[in-house]
């Protein structure tokens, strides 16, 4: 994945535990555990969700989360990369009459790669407590 001019990582080599959504919908936590022990590596807090994809080739009854994850990156979107990563991601608002989306904030792409699984979330902001 090309990351834009303003990204950075966030995490790195860990494994993701779980996804949990707030009851709103617009906020999610992610666990992530070390990989050597399986012990809490860090909580990614996440604010102002306005997509999120995620995807994995779990097939068998042993494919489950923690799958490991090598890293976690972050890059704030100017409004014309804001469209193009909806996109390519299969953003279903931008159908019909709606063929750009440029919301008044700037947003920010998290994404989440390993072997097994990528998550990308489209977001107004991010914490990360270890």
């Amino acid at each position: 994945m090309a990351m834009s001019k303003g990204s950075h990582h966030i995490l790195s080599d860990v494994n993701l535990g779980r996804i949990v959504f707030s009851e709103n919908g617009r906020d999610l936590q992610i666990d992530f555990i070390n990989t050597e022990d399986g012990a809490f590596a860090a909580k990614l807090t996440v604010t102002g969700v306005i997509a999120l994809n995620y995807h994995n080739v779990f097939t068998g009854q042993e494919d489950m989360l923690p799958a490991y994850v090598g890293e976690v990156t972050c890059a704030e979107l100017n409004s014309d990369e804001l469209s193009s990563v909806m996109q390519k991601r299969g953003y279903g608002f931008l159908a019909r009459s709606i063929t750009n989306y440029n919301p008044h904030s700037p947003f920010l792409h998290i994404h989440a790669e390993g072997g097994e699984l990528s998550v990308d979330i489209v977001c107004k902001h991010y914490s990360v407590h270890t």
